[in-house]
């Protein structure tokens, strides 16, 4: 406490300190907690003692104080005249707070520290006091204590100018047993009273309406008393008065509860200085005239209270719970035991029950720790227990019922006595136990089992010793000598054998097992006689074809029975058969397979294997006679197979047998294109896709199911459609007769082998869907839209559409056609329309001539005003190859407007407001206008999409065009991107076969948008002739000037993403070409016909889209590096001579056509060498052995 150890006192689970310990002031508790495992745990509080603070109540408007004292008060309070109550506090504390209660009404309270030390006052003001008696308290608050005085006023006052309440009634006095008739009912003990007063003419009488027990009513000189006679609860009570003229005059109604005594409380259970362990069953007996309103128990000292539950009986005043004391330590236990009636009287009773969860102990005494025992022994032990001890039984012997039955029932099978059943025994523990075990009934053993029990029903066991129990030592030993062990036999046959035993000569029990099961053997005693050997004849007519066991056990002449010895003995005639039964030969199996058959023998089939892998490794097999072995033939290669069959019998003779067995597990291939999952259809289902199987497909099958909320039924001839299996799927299923819902179509494929493969489809039949809808899109209803726009929509048909008419106000306007990806245009000028609203309607004509009209949509017109439109796109069309989007902005003018321009008498303000609407700037949007991007400031404006950089689906855009006074115009679109290819899948013919006559072929093709066209191509000769290895990326064609050379013309290949170059060339330079180009009569070093080759590597590349963007991506540069090998034909030896050479190329600008496949690249290049030249002549002039040459060309690539 405060830092310094509280008489440095331990508690086990918690203690009490006591106030008058603590200082005065706040003292700060720092607690430690340390568990059984070392682990600790602290915590802190703080408690403020108040010390000597002092509280009273001093004057009353300047008046001493006393208890009771009158006051007078006006009839209506005032701030003019104020009337307080003063108290003084003496604290050595801060008083930090007062507050103050009336009729316990909260109150204003002000503290002031006078200029005594440590004195304070408190001001309470009384100018709203009632008229009465009023109960004061004030309490201050000091450093989180308190102190508090009471007081008592008389408190009168003056009539009111508007009179005294002088009616003639009943008035009750306001204090009353409970001081206020605010509650319900008032608490009175007998013979107590409250009062009221008659304001009428006397003599005056009293009387209660209706008359009532247990209260009376008397009333002397207008003063009406109420006495309490009886205990009990009295509701709306009517007092009623007559006046001497014999008017009756009722009283305010009162309720009350007459209540002179608190509950009786008997207590059953538990008793004091009873034992408990974990829990305290109650068992209590409350009563009360008024009756019982709460009934509860405690065992921590009234610090928590759990409530009792009455017994749902009639007439019963019985209470029971059980409480659950796991928390609390062993030892006494105080219990409470709390009744409370309705009238809130309260009784307790307590008492004290001893707490044990330890259940009892014993030592052995005798024998000692580590003696060994056999035979009969006493055992002493002396019991210990932390409580009270009250019993102690030996468990001995003791068998439950099943053992005991089972017991009997052995003895019934050899014949013997019944035995007699085993009771426990109870033993005498003062001090200490004796019991002598050993013996026939309480056998010697290391089961033995002592039962401890103490008075709170706490068992402990004695079941383990430190003494050792040797019973080996004492037990007979029985030896078999003939037959030996798994011996054949064939004939009559004896068995015999010795008995060892230290007591004497024992009896014989032996049994003959005909299964080999000797828990169920039936043993026979061989004799009465007690003997040391032993010999019993066995005819051979009693044993079957089969292996045996004889057992035998020796009894000595105390009952100790030996162990049994047991030996086998076989019987054998013939050796094992065995014969497979599935799979037959022929037949195919597939995933797991079985394979099942039979096995005979007289002496019993011991087990079967199965070997699947020639032999190598044999797996047992399931039973014996009728056997089965399943393994998965996946894990072998599809074909025929030989397995073995190897099987045994009992005596481990063998037999040996095959079978064959052919495996088939690839599933037939099944692709399905159409219907899409989910699709929609009005009547007709069309299948497409392609088959495949190893084998070849057997059966080919369409069921038609009705699923989800759909319970329609679906008709025997397509709950099962039988197609006609081929290469390619390609069937009408007509649906249209079923009612509209969600249907399941499977596809099922079979082989030869009975794999199949399953494929499903969910769709959706709605004969109900239109075959042609219409739908505008722009302008959006209600639109506003001025000079020029475009109106767009789209359309869904399953016919082709050959019309689409225009409607405005019900008048066809004009016609457009629909484009290739169901969309259309309509652009419309201030020509075609009057300003106004209007109501916009598409109508469409199909190729069978029907007529489908859209929704109807509304927009406001004006022809001037800011416009923008899109002249270069139909909503809806694919954007590919970065296309512009192209289209024209504008502002209509008004007559006005143009006037204003074209007069010289107009002002310059109106002029420049005419010449504001102009185009400031044109931007886009593709977040439906959150951020807008510019492109362009003109009438005239485009914006290139790049499709390359954008996802692949539909793309929503605004376009925004802004005036330079601010207006604003609008409009809107959509494009498309496709990225996908086609997919083709050729189903037939099939690759490397043979055909004449016609070739027949069959495949699939789809694509995620819209398949445009397919082509079949047919080519002479073998597929490899019209391929390159893939090592080569290309070809081209090279030609460059001067160098070594005039001229070389050369073709090569490119390899590595076109990163390595490796080509053949021929040039030229003669004596004439190089007295041309050099101008001087110099003898040519190495001329003539040149033949080389050339191989370059590049070593960087700078596309220029890079730098500045996609509109460059045709322009590149790239360097490289490389060497020359060339042989000259003429040189000044005489001799032809090979030259080598290193060389660096710049290669720009170097253009790429896209999207072209031949003759796609085209570069320009310049050229450095340097060219190494051999010699071995001596001369005096300086020959040079390196020669730079530089030289330019120009290269195409070819693919």
């Amino acid at each position: 406490m405060n830092n310094i150890p509280f008489n440095n006192q331990k508690f086990d689970q918690g203690g009490i300190i006591k106030k008058s310990d603590l200082e005065v002031g706040e003292n700060t508790f720092s607690t430690s907690i340390t568990y059984a495992e070392k682990s600790s745990a602290k915590t802190t509080y703080k408690y403020t003692k108040a010390g000597d603070t002092k509280i009273e109540i001093k004057s009353v408007d300047n008046e001493p104080y006393a208890s009771g004292m009158q006051i007078v008060l006006p009839a209506t309070s005032t701030k003019e005249e104020p009337h307080v109550l003063l108290a003084t506090v003496t604290s050595p504390y801060t008083i930090s707070k007062a507050t103050a209660t009336i009729n316990d009404i909260a109150t204003s309270a002000i503290v002031t520290k006078t200029d005594t030390p440590n004195v304070y006052t408190v001001t309470v003001p009384l100018n709203n006091v009632p008229a009465g008696i009023d109960d004061v308290e004030i309490t201050a608050i000091v450093n989180k204590g308190k102190v508090t005085v009471r007081g008592m006023l008389s408190v009168l006052r003056d009539p009111p100018v508007a009179g005294v309440d002088n009616k003639e009634t009943i008035y009750w006095f306001k204090s009353s047993p409970l001081d206020s008739f605010s509650e319900k009912y008032m608490l009175m003990k007998k013979g107590e009273e409250f009062s009221g007063y008659a304001n009428l003419s006397n003599p005056v009488s009293v009387k209660f309406e209706p008359a009532i027990e247990g209260l009376t009513v008397s009333v002397t000189e207008n003063v009406i008393t109420v006495v309490a006679t009886k205990d009990g609860f009295y509701s709306d009570v009517q007092v009623v008065a007559t006046d001497r003229d014999g008017f009756t005059y009722k009283a305010p109604v009162f309720s009350a509860v007459v209540d002179s005594q608190e509950p009786m409380i008997s207590v059953k259970t538990p008793k004091t200085q009873d034992w408990v362990k974990t829990k305290i069953d109650f068992s209590l007996d409350v009563t009360d005239e008024n009756g019982v309103k709460n009934v509860s128990v405690s065992v921590d000292s009234g610090a928590h209270w759990t409530e009792v539950a009455k017994l749902d009986v009639e007439g019963s005043s019985e209470y029971k719970t059980t409480l659950d004391i796991t928390e609390l330590k062993d030892g006494l236990v105080p219990v409470w035991v709390r009744a409370i009636d309705k009238a809130n009287r309260q009784s307790i009773k307590h008492l004290v029950v001893s707490k044990d969860t330890i259940a009892p102990k014993a030592t052995v005494i005798v024998p000692p720790d580590g003696e060994t025992v056999n035979g009969r022994t006493t055992i002493v032990f002396l019991p210990q227990d932390a409580g009270k001890l009250v019993d102690v039984t030996s468990r001995v012997g003791v068998l439950s019922d099943e053992d005991f039955a089972k017991m009997q029932s052995e003895a019934e099978k050899r014949g013997e006595k019944s035995p007699q059943k085993i009771e426990p025994e109870k033993l005498n523990y003062s001090p200490v136990v004796k019991n002598q075990v050993g013996t026939e009934e309480r056998p010697l053993s290391d089961a033995m089992q002592y039962e401890f029990t103490d008075a709170a029903g706490n068992v402990g066991f004695l079941q383990k010793y430190n003494f050792t129990i040797n019973d080996e030592s004492d037990k007979p030993k029985v030896e078999i000598h003939v037959p030996e062990a798994g011996a054949v036999i064939t004939s009559d046959f004896e068995i015999s054998g010795v008995i060892y035993d230290d007591d004497g000569a024992c009896r014989v029990w032996y049994a003959l097992d005909d299964n080999g099961d000797r828990d169920t053997s039936e043993f026979r005693l061989l004799s009465d006689e007690y003997v040391n050997s032993y010999s019993i004849d066995i005819p051979l007519a009693v044993l079957s074809d089969n292996a045996h066991w004889v057992t035998i056990f020796a009894e000595d002449i105390y009952g100790i029975k030996s162990d049994p010895v047991s030996i086998p003995f076989r019987v054998s005639l013939e050796e094992p058969k065995a014969k497979v039964l599935e799979p037959e030969v022929g037949i195919t199996v597939k995933d797991t397979a079985t394979i099942s058959g039979t096995a005979s023998d007289k002496n019993g089939i011991e087990k079967v294997q199965i070997s699947v892998d020639n032999g190598n490794r044999y797996n047992d097999a399931i039973g014996t006679e009728n056997w089965s072995y399943t393994f998965d033939t996946n894990i072998i290669e599809d074909g025929t197979h030989v397995f073995f069959i190897r099987v045994y019998d009992k005596y481990g003779i063998e037999g040996l047998y095959s079978s064959l067995i052919n495996i088939d597990n690839t599933d037939p291939d099944l692709e399905l294109d159409l219907p899409l999952d989910g699709s929609v259809s009005t009547g007709k289902v069309f299948f497409s896709g392609r088959t495949m199987d190893n084998i070849g497909l057997q059966t080919l099958s369409v069921s038609v199911n009705s699923i989800g909320d759909n319970k329609s039924d679906v008709p025997d001839d397509l709950s099962f459609i039988k197609l006609v299996p081929d290469d390619i799927i390609t069937q009408v299923v007509d649906v249209s007769d079923l009612q509209d819902g969600i249907y399941n179509i499977e596809l099922v494929g079979g082989d030869a082998a009975g794999n199949i493969t399953r494929i499903s489809r969910n769709i959706e039949l709605d004969t109900s869907k239109p075959a042609t809808v219409a739908n505008l899109m722009y302008p959006l209803n209600g639109e506003h839209v001025n000079g020029l726009f475009n109106i767009y929509g789209r359309t869904e048909s399953e016919s082709k559409i050959v019309r689409v008419l225009l409607y405005i106000d019900e008048k066809m306007l004009t016609e457009t056609t629909v484009s290739a990806s169901g969309y259309f245009k309509f652009a419309l000028t201030p020509e075609m329309l009057e300003a106004g609203s209007h109501a916009a309607q598409i109508r469409v004509i199909t190729e069978k001539g029907d007529s489908v009209a859209s929704n109807i949509q509304t927009f406001d017109y004006s022809p001037t005003g800011p416009w923008i439109s899109i002249d270069n796109f139909c909503m809806g069309d694919f954007a590919f190859d970065r296309p512009y989007l192209e289209g024209s902005t504008g502002y209509a003018l008004t007559e006005r407007d143009v006037v204003v321009l074209t007069n010289k008498k107009a002002s310059k303000e109106e002029k420049e407001a005419v010449k504001a609407k102009a185009v400031d700037r044109v931007d886009i949007s593709f977040d439906n206008g959150k951020t807008f991007e510019k492109v362009g400031s003109s009438e005239k404006w485009h914006y290139r999409i790049e499709n390359e950089d954008m996802v692949a689906g539909y793309h929503f855009l605004i376009v925004r065009s802004t005036m330079k006074n601010g207006q604003i115009a609008t409009t809107r679109s959509i494009f498309q991107i496709d990225k996908e290819a086609p997919i083709i899948k050729l189903v037939s013919p099939g690759e490397g076969g043979s055909y004449n006559q016609e070739l027949r072929f069959a495949g699939l093709s789809s694509d995620d948008v819209k398949l445009d066209s397919v082509t079949l191509a047919l080519r002479n000769g073998d597929k490899s002739s019209y391929e390159v290895p893939k090592f080569i990326q290309g070809l081209y064609v090279d030609t460059h000037f001067f160098g070594a050379t005039l001229y070389d013309i050369g073709l090569g290949l490119t390899f590595f993403d076109d990163n390595v170059k490796l080509q053949a060339q021929y040039g030229q330079l003669t004596q004439s070409q190089y007295y041309a180009m050099s101008g001087s009569d110099e003898e040519l070093r190495y001329g003539g016909n040149v033949y080389g080759g050339k191989l370059i590597a590049n070593v960087a590349s700078i596309p220029f889209r890079y730098f500045f963007g996609p509109d460059w991506s045709w322009l590149s540069a790239a360097f490289g590096v490389g060497a020359n090998f060339s042989y000259f034909t003429d040189t000044q030896s005489g001799q032809a001579q090979m030259l080598s050479a290193v060389l660096g190329q710049v290669e720009f600008p170097r253009i790429t056509i896209p999207k072209r496949k031949v003759l796609s690249t085209f570069s320009f290049y310049g050229e450095a060498q340097l060219w190494f030249i051999p010699t071995d002549v001596s001369s005096s002039v300086e020959i040079s052995s390196l020669v730079p040459q530089l030289s330019c060309g120009v290269r195409m690539n070819i693919f």
